[in-house]
């Protein structure tokens, strides 16, 4: 008994310094011995989480507000030089929540613009790359982790010794052109990839080489991406390079009430006006249709994916939470497809407030050809917040909305006095707006109301 108690002491302790030693690898110089324990608490707490179907484990993690555990303990704000350590800090503290181990993790770009970062991840297995897994992060200005995004993939099993090389590969891809064509064709920019091949009840992980085959004319007909499998030699994928052509495009869509939101029937419906901001692109903002597209240089499709933030702000309206927090979200996107979104919620007030303003202003623009100007900084765009804690509407900039359902229907969309110049119209569908059209001309008239 004795032997037994002195073999689980040592086993214990043994455990324990390797799990310390862990810590100071990815977090060097942290001082560990005074660090705050786990609260997982800290992100579930007003987070919405949504899971991956397959692996069950976080795919998008929103409305958090949580500051990595390493810049806690060194009390400083996030930076380039810091950044890499911090994101792992916060992956390593929610291990059992996030199921994604920190050392498979390269950091594979960040961007700091408008007062927010966009830190992306790529995920290795024993040094090779897998295909489209990535982890991200969106951060405050300070650091402070605003969502969080993953692709990642566990529990990867394979043999990781390629039998064919990327010349045996290009040979296999060429073999897909007919033979005058095939021969003409060069392989460039090869790498190693864990391919995940995704079936319906399962996914299986190929060892593959994936490059691009090219003609010396540079003809973009006839250049394709090939991924083969680099132990059997079967193609896997392939599809257009499309370049110069190349392109990224996608629509934008929310769930609202079409009526009012006492109504339980639920609609989606495209979101126009709505900025879509693509990485090392620029601001996008959707058309009628919900939808954006934007040509991109030859030379980007070589990056493969690209992270595009999704806000309920346009060029006419911007919604916020009650504490003045945008409402964005940020998705991984492969330029090979369309890169689409569906704005969705339990409450769905935000979506549905940010539908109905915009709704109101093609009215105008429809009907009197005018759209809108705030008279205190000649600006176009409408300002609005949602979720207080009252059971009212409140005209102003910005204009507040309640929790209470009847909130956007109190000024009423029938009350021809308060309709349109109080833009209590959440609920209101595009005929029910032109109750209000008469009265609110007699208000800007008289002078009483000079712009919204």
């Amino acid at each position: 008994m004795q032997t037994e108690k002195m073999i689980y002491q040592h086993v214990n302790l043994i455990a324990g310094l390797t799990s310390l030693l862990l810590l100071l690898l990815i977090w060097p110089d942290s001082g560990v011995a005074q660090m705050l324990p786990a609260d997982t608490s800290r992100i579930l707490r007003d987070a919405r989480i949504t899971y991956q179907v397959r692996t069950n484990i976080p795919q998008k993690i929103v409305n958090m507000d949580v500051m990595p555990p390493l810049l806690i303990q060194r009390k400083e704000i996030l930076t380039n030089q810091n950044l890499e350590l911090a994101m792992k800090s916060f992956l390593v503290e929610n291990s059992k929540i996030l199921s994604v181990k920190a050392e498979d993790l390269k950091l594979a770009s960040a961007d700091q613009r408008r007062g927010k970062w966009y830190v992306k991840f790529q995920q290795y297995f024993k040094g090779i790359p897998v295909y489209h897994s990535q982890v991200s992060f969106v951060t405050s200005e300070e650091g402070r982790i605003q969502s969080y995004g993953s692709s990642y993939r566990p529990d990867i099993t394979i043999d990781t010794n390629p039998r064919l090389t990327v010349n045996d590969a290009v040979e296999v891809a060429r073999k897909t052109y007919d033979h005058k064509t095939g021969r003409g064709l060069l392989g460039r920019d090869d790498e190693l990839i864990i391919y995940p091949e995704e079936n319906d009840s399962e996914v299986t992980y190929r060892l593959a080489w994936k490059f691009l085959l090219f003609t010396e004319d540079r003809n973009p007909e006839m250049e394709k991406i090939f991924i083969i499998d680099a132990l059997t030699g079967q193609l896997l994928k392939s599809y257009q390079a499309r370049f110069p052509g190349a392109s990224v495009e996608g629509k934008v869509q929310g769930e609202i009430y079409p009526t009012n939101p006492t109504t339980p029937a639920v609609s989606t419906r495209s979101l126009a006006h709505a900025y879509v901001e693509i990485q090392n692109i620029g601001l996008l903002t959707t058309n009628a249709n919900g939808q954006f597209y934007q040509g991109l240089p030859w030379w980007w499709q070589f990056f493969s994916f690209y992270q595009a933030n999704f806000r309920l702000e346009g060029p006419y309206a911007r919604v916020r939470d009650n504490n003045g927090n945008n409402y964005t979200f940020t998705q991984t996107c492969n330029i090979s497809s369309n890169c689409n979104h569906t704005w969705t919620a339990t409450d769905r007030d935000h979506i549905n407030l940010f539908y109905h303003m915009n709704l109101l202003h093609d009215w105008y623009v429809d009907r009197l050809n005018y759209s809108w100007v705030n008279t205190w900084d000649n600006s176009n765009q409408f300002h609005a917040r949602v979720n207080y804690n009252f059971n009212n509407a409140y005209a102003g900039d910005p204009m507040q909305f309640g929790t209470n359902n009847f909130a956007s229907l109190i000024c009423g969309c029938g009350d021809q006095r308060q309709t349109l110049r109080n833009s209590c119209f959440a609920g209101c569908s595009r005929g029910d707006l032109s109750q209000g059209l008469s009265r609110w001309n007699q208000i800007r008239q008289n002078g009483r109301v000079n712009s919204f």
